[in-house]
């Protein structure tokens, strides 16, 4: 059972697909510039989603709803 997708290089270039990836798996999927934008809203209390660069944006989940 897969449950997430990790993308460990920056250099795929995946941003553009990341919803379409996530809707055809149903996992969400992770990559290293949409995990660095969380954190950074994280760290500095901010809650900004943003659509179409996958579930870890548009949703803001909290550290332990990520983990789940």
């Amino acid at each position: 059972i897969v449950r997430r997708l990790l993308c460990l290089s920056i250099f795929w270039h995946t941003l553009d697909i990341i919803d379409k990836v996530e809707q055809e798996l149903g996992v969400p999927v992770i990559h290293p510039q949409t995990a660095r934008v969380w954190e950074i809203q994280k760290r500095l209390g901010l809650n900004e989603p943003k659509q179409g660069y996958g579930t870890l944006l548009s949703k803001l989940p909290t550290m332990r709803d990520a983990t789940n």
